[in-house]
């Protein structure tokens, strides 16, 4: 056995994960068993192998989840190109690798969201991406199989097998199953993780939400898959109180990792530079910016904290009523709820307060605040 064994791999392990690794090896070879197995703790040193960092890991199966107007094909769009080119995602790395793509829906609108991307970037990702521009029925074994032979078709033609397999939509592609229940689901997740595992391919299916706000279907859903991904469209202003075209993107569930993991998504109209029959200017959305929900809840919070000490410093008053910065700041940030304004405020105080920068008097229920000179 030592002589085929190399000295890198004995310098990765102990003498004793050493000598349990060359039993186990001997005992799998006395198991007559075409079964995948594995035995206690070994192979307990392999981390997580991300295709896209924190959200989206390699050969794995998962969905995310969102309703029709929380722009979830325009993200898949992105970080197609991020995969064809290698190009991060904002902060997060990505595994640089080929991309296919079931566009069960709009399959005319895929081309010019990547060409736009393309555009932005100055980068064009050749052959890189793939698109079926019809569905595929996941669970009629003819379809299958012809997904099996494109998948093996690209390999050999790209000299590289797909990182990722998009479908888009679920429901387009799950016909004739029905949705709450457990067993279609199964059979379902199950047909993705066969192609999971015979291409080393992350399967990635895109689902809406129901009426409640969370994904329709069964349990089984949630239970059978490796990750879950979600969107949520959200009202941001620019700092010239433009409304931004943005989403949330939230990690929901996670086999392998944290789910503490979310982005805030900021899109813009770009246009495509040819026009419709009628001689409209058709555009598409490109994403601009990438910004941790952790970073970003700091920088708000460093805003209200500067507007409340330049508030203090210009005002001809001992103290400042909290009211009267919970007006002046929303007057600054026109397009902020009252109650997302009078929370910043009043945590920025606190905080001010900790830091010994301010002085707060308190009248009953109506605080005032004073600078430290």
């Amino acid at each position: 056995m030592n002589r085929f064994v190399s000295n890198a791999f004995k310098k990765l392990i102990s003498s004793k994960e050493y000598s349990l690794w060359t039993k186990i090896v001997n005992l799998r070879k006395r198991i007559k068993s075409p079964l995948a197995l594995s035995f206690g703790s070994l192979g307990w040193k392999n981390g997580t192998e991300w295709l896209i960092e924190s959200y989206v890991p390699c050969r794995s199966v998962g969905f995310i989840f969102g309703d029709s107007q929380d722009l979830k094909s325009f993200l898949v769009a992105q970080w197609a190109f991020n995969l064809a080119t290698g190009k991060p995602f904002g902060d997060l790395r990505v595994n640089k690798g080929p991309v296919v793509i079931i566009c069960a829906e709009g399959s005319n609108s895929f081309p010019k969201r990547i060409k736009a991307i393309e555009d932005k970037h100055c980068i064009n990702v050749e052959d890189k991406i793939v698109t079926v521009n019809r569905p595929i029925a996941m669970l009629i074994q003819r379809e299958v199989e012809m997904l099996h032979d494109l998948l093996n078709e690209l390999k050999n033609t790209l000299g590289e097998s797909p990182k990722l397999l998009v479908i888009d939509t679920f429901s387009q592609c799950s016909a004739g199953i029905d949705e709450n229940n457990a067993g279609d689901i199964a059979r379902y997740i199950n047909t993705c993780k066969e192609i999971s595992e015979k291409h080393n391919i992350t399967v990635l299916n895109i689902h809406h939400k129901n009426k409640e706000g969370k994904y329709r279907g069964s349990t089984a859903l949630y239970g059978n898959v490796d990750f879950i991904m979600e969107t949520k469209r959200e009202k941001r202003n620019s700092p010239d109180a433009e409304e931004k075209i943005s989403t949330k993107l939230t990690l929901t569930k996670s086999k392998d990792s944290s789910t503490n993991v979310s982005h805030m998504l900021d899109f813009s109209e770009k246009s495509l530079g040819i026009e419709d029959n009628f001689g409209n200017t058709l555009t598409t959305l490109v994403l601009d910016e990438v910004i941790s929900i952790q970073k970003m809840g700091s920088s708000s919070s460093n805003c209200a904290k500067d507007f409340i000490i330049s508030s203090l410093k210009d005002s001809d008053k001992e103290y400042v009523d909290q009211s009267d910065l919970n007006d002046a700041y929303k007057s600054k940030m026109p397009r902020l709820g009252i109650g997302t304004v009078k929370k910043n405020i009043s945590a920025s105080c606190r905080e001010l307060i900790s830091e010994g920068k301010i002085l707060e008097q308190k009248s009953g229920r109506n605080k005032a605040y004073s600078l430290i000179t």
